[in-house]
C-alpha cells in the first residue's frame, strides 16, 4: 500500500503527516483535495533565528558617579528622618530608658559574692528585700542629670554652645560634618531620655506634683539643646555647603535663640 492510499483506519492521517514531515512535496492527493484541513506547522531547530542570551543594551544607571550616589542617599535619609523623626526619638528614647533601667535594677539586686560552703540542713535562703525607690531618690536623680547637663555645655548656654558645635563642624579640618554633630548630639540624647524616663515614672507613682513639675523643666533643659542640634544634623547630612548656606540665609534654628 502506497503512502497516499487512505486505509480509513484510526490514525492512518497522522501517520500519514509524520511520514511525509520528512519529504514537504509529497502530501497526500485527500490533503490537497480537500482543503478545508489544516495541517500543522513544523519549525526546525535550523530554521529559527538567534537566541538571545542578554539584553543588546544594560539599564542605565540612576547615577554617574559615586559623589551623585552619596548625595542621594543622604538626601534620602535626610527625608526619612525628617517624616518619622517623632517615632525615632521615642523609639531610641524608650530603647535607652529601658535598658537604663535594667542596669539600675542589676545593680541593686547585686548580691556580694560569699565564699562557698557546705549547706547545713537548717539553712535556707532568704531573697534580697528590693528597695522601693522614694521621692529623695527622683530628686536625687535629677539633680544628677542638671549636673551632668552642666559639664556637657561647658557652663553655657544652649544656643552658644549649638553656635560652637556649627563652629566646629565646618571647619575645614573636619572630615564629615555630620558626623561631629552626631557626636556631639548622643550625651544629649542619652540625658533626655533619662528625664523623660524619671518624669513618667514620677507622673505613674504620685501624680502632678511639684516633684513631677520639677522632672518636667530639667526634661524642657535637655530638650532645648536637642532640637538645636538635631536641626544643625538635619542640614549636615546634606553636606557642609547645606549647612554655611543654611547660616547664611539665617535659616539655623539657635541664630534664632
Amino acid at each position: 500500500m502506497s503512502d497516499h492510499e487512505h486505509t480509513g483506519t484510526p490514525g492512518s492521517d497522522l501517520a500519514a503527516l509524520v511520514i511525509t514531515s520528512q519529504n514537504p512535496g509529497a502530501w497526500p492527493d485527500r490533503f490537497i483535495a480537500q482543503p478545508w484541513l489544516t495541517f500543522p506547522q513544523f519549525v526546525y531547530p535550523w530554521s529559527a533565528g538567534p537566541i538571545l542570551t542578554r539584553r543588546a543594551h544594560g539599564r542605565p544607571r540612576k547615577y554617574d558617579t559615586p559623589e551623585e550616589q552619596a548625595a542621594a542617599h543622604a538626601l534620602s535619609q535626610q527625608r526619612y528622618y525628617e517624616r518619622n523623626r517623632d517615632s525615632l526619638c521615642r523609639r531610641g528614647h524608650r530603647r535607652y530608658a529601658d535598658r537604663s533601667d535594667n542596669q539600675e535594677r542589676s545593680r541593686r539586686n547585686v548580691i556580694p559574692h560569699q565564699p562557698r560552703r557546705p549547706r547545713s540542713q537548717g539553712a535556707t535562703t532568704v531573697a534580697p528585700q528590693r528597695k522601693a525607690t522614694t521621692s529623695e531618690d527622683w530628686k536625687n536623680s535629677l539633680d544628677k542629670i542638671r549636673r551632668k547637663l552642666a559639664i556637657q555645655l561647658a557652663h553655657q548656654t544652649s544656643s552658644s554652645f549649638a553656635a560652637k558645635t556649627y563652629t566646629h563642624a565646618v571647619d575645614s579640618n573636619t572630615a564629615d560634618a555630620a558626623a561631629t554633630i552626631s557626636e556631639a548630639l548622643e550625651p544629649f540624647n542619652k540625658l533626655q531620655s533619662r528625664a523623660d524616663f524619671i518624669a513618667t515614672h514620677i507622673y505613674r507613682k504620685m501624680g502632678c506634683t511639684d516633684l513631677w513639675r520639677d522632672a518636667t523643666v530639667v526634661t524642657g533643659q535637655v530638650k532645648e539643646v536637642v532640637d538645636l542640634l538635631q536641626d544643625l544634623l538635619c542640614s549636615a547630612l546634606l553636606g557642609v555647603d547645606e549647612l554655611k548656606k543654611a547660616y547664611l540665609d539665617g535659616t539655623l534654628l539657635y541664630l534664632e535663640k
